[in-house]
């Protein structure tokens, strides 16, 4: 029964099986939910008591700690979430409490969300969000909404807002975005899905949501922060002299620009995610990706760390023109490189997105638990190659580009060897379950620390949380790391300050 003179809702984000082990040292490169804190910012504050839960960073709710003197649950999803947010909200259902579900996944499988949900958002959803709080109040809720046809007036988020996430977290970085959407259409990709049009955010809104970070790193969730290099050349410009630090996603071909990439430097841009995705140019051309030429990748990654910035590449396994060899040939490619770090992934093909449709059409969907849509299982079958051939492959390149060797190597050529051994590490862990199959992680961190993070002054206590990371991973059932180990954010602020 909802309180017409004060509402109780609460926001949540699900946990996902990429935060399985739930320590602290992965949140070196987490981020907090923009999501949250955006909701947050579109709630009427008057007269709505707001509680936000980030299952992530937060002990996972159950029957017994979930709260029953809600009125309203806004649930938000991607596809590998799902699974978990529909467990969310039926814990909630069966207590009569509303519930709404929202992100990507509800947007494109409503009818599946509603199995859950008295309510499903299709589309963004801060408007829609605001519009659901105040029909509540009166009575008139809708089963759909639809977030794509509200004017969707975007509101600056402020401290308090930021602080309903932060404050209860070991996160050191916070998010900040400049645009929705992306120019661009790789046919693997559910961004349009959610954002039909690339919106860029008035550059005053971006620099007051930035003046609302109290602390001095960000990350830019934007898809492609400079796409648009005006846009992107004034907001460095504003940003030179805040102090802050910074880490984006980015084109390779930044580096072919001098005055945007020094820019970017001067305004405290130290990292930036590549997806170059393929080595192989036919897959880029069959994802309707633009085409690099791989033979300058050395180069651009050069150019780019020459300005002082990190480079982490990413790379996608699994287009229909490769076979079993793109595994080596790939890491052929890059170890010709002076590239910090690697990250790769499956093809997976999302709900509603071309690739998806293509393959649903062939027939070769395996199976649909979105648990494993997570660029980190085999879910389809590939052209050249069995999907077990695909799977072991995925796992193989994580080996090798984790052994001590490969580590040892990207960090010493690294320009940037502090940030380089923290990206090393945070992969390490964030993909032990492959890793400790060859006992790669439990025989490795500790001396990968004393070696290649001798610089940070940790304590002796944090030097003995990882020994105790060590200890536990080497132990038979090769669990993660209690998150009790990890309870402050000593390790992350010295990491960070010596970036």
């Amino acid at each position: 029964m909802a309180h017409l003179d004060y509402l109780k809702a609460v926001l949540i984000a699900p946990k996902t099986r990429a935060t399985r082990f739930n320590g602290r040292l992965l949140q070196l490169v987490n981020v907090p939910r923009l999501t949250l804190t955006t909701l947050a910012a579109h709630t009427p504050f008057e007269g709505v008591s707001l509680k936000v839960i980030d299952e992530n960073v937060e002990n996972m709710l159950t029957p017994e700690t979930l709260s029953t003197s809600a009125d309203i649950v806004g649930i938000s999803a991607m596809t590998p979430e799902a699974l978990r947010a529909y467990e969310i909200a039926d814990m909630y259902r069966r207590r009569g409490i509303k519930v709404v579900l929202g992100g990507i996944h509800p947007t494109v499988l409503p009818e599946e969300a509603l199995q859950h949900a008295d309510i499903v958002v299709r589309g963004p959803g801060g408007s829609a969000w605001a519009q659901i709080l105040n029909d509540f109040r009166r009575g008139q809720l809708k089963k759909l909404y639809d977030g794509y046809s509200m004017q969707n007036q975007r509101v600056p988020l402020q401290t308090e807002e930021r602080q309903l996430l932060t404050s209860k977290s070991v996160y050191s970085i916070a998010t900040v975005q400049t645009s929705e959407g992306c120019p661009r259409s790789c046919n693997f990709c559910s961004v349009k899905l959610l954002h039909p049009d690339f919106v860029r955010y008035d550059l005053e809104d971006v620099i007051k949501d930035i003046g609302s970070v109290e602390g001095r790193y960000l990350i830019f969730v934007d898809d492609n922060l400079w796409a648009n290099k005006p846009y992107a050349k004034e907001l460095f410009r504003r940003m030179k002299g805040l102090g802050k630090t910074w880490i984006s996603q980015a084109p390779i071909t930044i580096g072919l620009d001098d005055e945007l990439l020094s820019l970017a430097a001067q305004s405290g841009c130290r990292g930036v995610y590549v997806g170059i995705d393929s080595v192989i140019e036919e897959s880029l051309r069959s994802a309707n990706k633009k085409v690099v030429d791989v033979a300058k990748i050395p180069e651009y990654i050069r150019r780019i760390q020459d300005r002082g910035i990190f480079v982490e590449a990413g790379v996608i396994f699994g287009f229909d023109n490769e076979d079993a060899s793109v595994f080596e040939r790939t890491l052929d490619v890059y170890d010709k490189t002076s590239v910090d770090s690697l990250n790769f992934h499956i093809l997976t093909p999302y709900p509603s997105t071309e690739i998806r449709r293509i393959l649903e059409k062939e027939g070769r969907i395996i199976h649909n638990e979105w648990d494993k849509y997570d660029t980190r299982h085999a879910v389809f079958k590939p052209a050249k190659m069995s999907q077990e051939q695909l799977q072991e492959g995925y796992e193989w390149a994580w080996k090798q580009s984790f052994s001590l060797g490969m580590i040892g190597k990207r960090v010493l050529h690294s320009g940037h060897p502090i940030y380089s051994a923290i990206f090393q590490l945070a992969g390490m862990l964030d993909h032990a379950s492959i890793l400790e199959e060859d006992g790669l992680v439990s025989k490795a961190v500790s001396r990968f620390v004393d070696k290649h993070l001798k610089e940070i002054p940790l304590t002796a206590r944090d030097r003995n949380n990882v020994q105790l990371y060590c200890q536990e991973m080497s132990e038979p059932e090769g669990c993660g790391m209690p998150g009790s180990y990890f309870n402050e954010a000593h390790y992350n602020s010295r990491a960070w300050d010596h970036l």
